[in-house]
């Protein structure tokens, strides 16, 4: 029974460190094939080359409950 339970908490250990190195890589490190300067992550990249949606919701609507200034 020992040894089932440290194989779990050995996985979930492991599991939260994965996540924690993901989020890393691509949220917080620059990367060197992007601007440099500005310091773009792979998520920044990701985000900006994403096709743009039309809007459906006036923006204005947005403002009148303080969602956009």
């Amino acid at each position: 029974m020992a040894g089932l339970i440290t194989l779990r908490q050995t996985k979930r250990l492991r599991s939260s460190l994965r996540d924690e190195f993901m989020n890393w890589y691509n949220f917080i490190r620059p990367h060197g094939a992007f601007d440099i300067e500005r310091l773009e992550t792979p998520a920044v990249i990701f985000y900006q080359r994403l096709p743009k949606k039309e809007v459906i919701i006036d923006p204005s609507l947005l403002e009148n409950i303080g969602w956009v200034k």
